[in-house]
């Protein structure tokens, strides 16, 4: 833990403990927001890779070919 979490860590500890669940509350609705936007840009991504896949515009290799190939490059 770096100092400022254990600076932040010992000020919270001296707050109520009602006044410690509306932190963490508010802490957790902090990464949850992160969370749904990280969710959201993978979802466009993936929405995108389909559409190119279903055009053509991707070069596409299967996956045994894939781990073979990565497996004669770890050798060297």
């Amino acid at each position: 833990m770096n100092e400022r979490v254990a600076r932040l860590s010992r000020e919270a500890l001296k707050l109520s403990a009602e006044e410690r669940l509306l932190l963490v509350e508010e802490i957790l609705a902090s990464v949850r927001a992160s969370a749904s936007s990280v969710e959201a840009a993978w979802a466009q991504e993936i929405g995108a890779r389909i559409t190119a896949y279903e055009r053509g515009a991707l070069e596409v290799h299967d996956a045994d070919g894939v781990i073979d190939e990565a497996r004669q490059t770890l050798k060297r």
